[in-house]
C-alpha cells in the first residue's frame, strides 16, 4: 500500500509538471503570434514609406 501511495503522489507531480508545461508553452505560442502580428502590421504600415525610400 505504501509503494501505491508513493506513485500516486509521483504521478501527481508529473501532472502537474505537464500542466505547467503546456501553460508555459502557451504563453510563448502567444507571445510569438502577437510579436509575428505586430511585425506584419508595422511592415504593412510603413510599406509605402520604405517603397518611396527606395525609389
Amino acid at each position: 500500500m505504501g509503494l501505491f501511495r508513493l506513485d500516486r503522489a509521483y504521478f501527481q507531480n508529473m501532472q502537474a509538471d505537464l500542466d505547467g508545461m503546456i501553460v508555459k508553452l502557451a504563453i510563448t505560442m502567444i507571445n510569438a503570434n502577437f510579436i509575428t502580428k505586430a511585425k506584419n502590421a508595422f511592415a504593412q504600415a510603413f510599406a509605402p514609406s520604405f517603397a518611396l525610400a527606395l525609389a
